[in-house]
């Protein structure tokens, strides 16, 4: 069973990447490029794969506060 630190968004397997939400392309984006605990040791110094596990987890997050409404109060 793979780590996963991103709530899971369910997806159908036949929807096609037309029909996945932002959020949901984001959190199958960080999913692959997530470095996987067999090998962290291995890549975590590695800047390219960081900056592109970090860039995809900011777009999770980013997609995260963009769905929030604000509150007006």
């Amino acid at each position: 069973m793979a780590f996963s630190s991103y709530p899971s968004v369910p997806a159908s397997p036949a929807k096609s990447v037309d029909q996945l939400s932002d959020l949901e392309l984001a959190q199958a984006l960080a999913e692959r490029l997530a470095i996987k605990p067999m090998d962290w040791h291995r890549l975590n110094r590695n800047r390219q794969v960081r900056a592109q596990e970090q860039l995809a987890a900011a777009w999770c997050f980013y997609s995260i506060n963009s769905q929030r409404k604000p509150c007006n109060g």
